[in-house]
């Protein structure tokens, strides 16, 4: 064996080895430039779950940006490797010795979170031993004549984009539909305007479904093995869907992507669920031909909505109470669908214009609502699921000290708040409040965390006060991104115990 063929037998599995460590740490760096400080829950939960249907022109952008971020230390690297000494040994362990100190400071804090999430999972959970309301030991009484549901949750909707006159971050008044629908109606409010609710720990879409509708934090995902009918997604949870499934509802959930992306068809048709529509049921009845992709997430809102109105009279004529989510996408960061067929150009940043158009949309579907007979018996709630994670050029536009707030909006609902706005609250009381918004009594007024809004009983926020209820939650103020370990409720053998095993 040659000289040359050794070295080249010696160096390749060190380069490749190096280089599988940059780009490592180039992903991590991407994510944080494009996403903000991501929770290590959140990376796991990507990680384990289906990412079918993920917008091609992130899944570009996170890719190249991963390699270009990889090259900044890989370059300086390979330059002290291939460097001609007499000491090329000592070099090359150099090189790997700097390679992995990189890579240990780099994700440091992920590598520091499991290990501590691992450590104390055999700890007792004050959290749920102390607070969490168990909803199938609770009475409900729902009225005799069931109102529909129509749920509609915006994707990254956050009040920061009110203008700073009605508490939001900016000059103008980039959704203002949507603060017209929250003024005219009821809207939970951390202010005395429209502000909204405090933003939580679940900061990506399929969290924040699970915290709406079964009042509790999403920690681990529904399974590490993959995609499969068979398996079930938080089994002991009881959810809004199987408290409205055990009171004769039919229920349909509907979204322009592809429902498999993070397991969300397991977790809704865990939850009893009826019909699912998204991108692929959208393409086999030909509503979209076959091929149909609009480059983002599948398909835009504006066919997206055209699709739940065909949804939703088919399923207006049962003569069953009925429930709609609808889950859009559009305002998806980084950057949103900016479409020319919809979206006007009325700001400088198209991220600003893709809101503006999703506010004029869902204002425009409202006023399709009001036409239908149904509409009369239904109640429409407008939530946004969390804070956008953009960090582009938009985010900006906003003070760093500005603390934001989700959107939420509650329609035609024929209960009337005790006290609506000044109120401290987050997502997982939206779950009591959206089935007291249909006439529903819950006695207690609360359920797994969350507190009846329209009730006069304080939050579990208010009841512990600021400081104590992020320290209960495992951070020092709202706007916190609380690491895996650190969240009260998921790191024990409880969370499993009661959520991940069947009821």
């Amino acid at each position: 064996m040659t000289d040359k063929t050794k070295n080249f037998l010696i160096n390749c599995p060190i380069v490749l080895f190096v280089f599988l460590l940059c780009l490592i740490i180039g992903a991590k760096t991407t994510i944080i430039r494009t996403f903000g400080t991501v929770a290590t829950g959140a990376i796991a939960a990507a990680m384990q779950s289906p990412v079918a249907g993920t917008a091609p022109k992130t899944v570009y952008l996170l890719v190249a940006a991963s390699f270009f971020y990889a090259l900044i230390p890989f370059v300086p690297l390979m330059i002290i490797f291939f460097w001609k000494t007499k000491h090329d040994k000592a070099v090359r362990i150099l090189t790997v010795f700097i390679s992995i100190l990189l890579f240990v400071w780099s994700l440091y804090p992920c590598i520091k979170d499991v290990c501590l999430m691992v450590c104390n999972y055999d700890r007792p959970n004050e959290l749920l031993r102390n607070y969490y309301v168990p909803p199938e030991n609770v009475k409900l009484s729902f009225p005799e004549k069931k109102r529909n549901l129509i749920f509609i949750i915006a994707e990254s909707m956050e009040t920061t984009f009110f203008p700073k006159n009605y508490g939001g971050a900016l000059n103008d008044n980039i959704i203002p539909e949507l603060y017209d629908l929250a003024r005219d109606n009821v809207c939970f409010s951390v202010d005395g305007n429209c502000l909204g609710m405090k933003p939580t720990r679940d900061h990506w879409t399929s969290a924040a479904i699970v915290a709406q509708t079964s009042g509790i934090p999403f920690i681990v995902p529904p399974d590490k093995r993959g995609s499969s009918p068979k398996r079930k997604s938080l089994p002991g949870v009881t959810s809004m869907f199987d408290i409205l499934h055990d009171n004769g509802y039919k229920q349909m959930f509907i979204c322009g992507s592809d429902i498999r992306f993070a397991n969300r068809d397991i977790y809704l048709k865990t939850h009893n669920v009826d019909f699912v529509y998204d991108l692929n049921t959208a393409r086999e009845e030909r509503f979209i031909s076959v091929d149909y992709h609009d480059g983002w997430w599948g398909m835009e809102d504006k066919k997206m909505f055209e699709y739940a109105k065909k949804k939703l009279t088919d399923i207006s004529n049962s003569s069953s109470p009925f429930v709609c989510v609808i889950l859009t996408v559009d305002t998806h960061s980084p950057e949103g669908n900016y479409r020319e067929d919809c979206c006007k150009h009325q700001f400088n940043e198209n991220y600003l214009n893709v809101y503006a158009c999703t506010s004029r949309q869902i204002s425009a579907f409202m006023e399709w609502l009001k036409t239908r007979p149904f509409y009369a018996n239904t109640t429409v709630v407008i939530t946004g699921d969390h804070p956008t994670m953009c960090q582009g050029s938009v985010m900006r536009l906003v003070p760093k000290r500005y603390e934001r707030h989700i959107y939420n909006c509650f329609i035609n609902s024929p209960v009337k708040p005790k006290k609506e706005k000044n109120r401290n609250f987050t997502m997982y009381d939206l779950f009591p409040t959206v089935l007291s918004s249909l006439g529903c009594r819950i006695h207690g007024k609360r359920l797994a965390f969350g507190t009846d809004m329209f009730s006069d009983r304080p939050t579990l926020y208010e009841e512990l006060g600021e400081e104590l209820f992020w320290k209960k939650f495992g951070t020092e103020k709202p706007n916190d991104i609380i690491p895996w370990n650190k969240f009260s409720a998921g790191n024990s053998r409880d969370y499993d115990r009661l959520f991940l095993r069947n009821r």
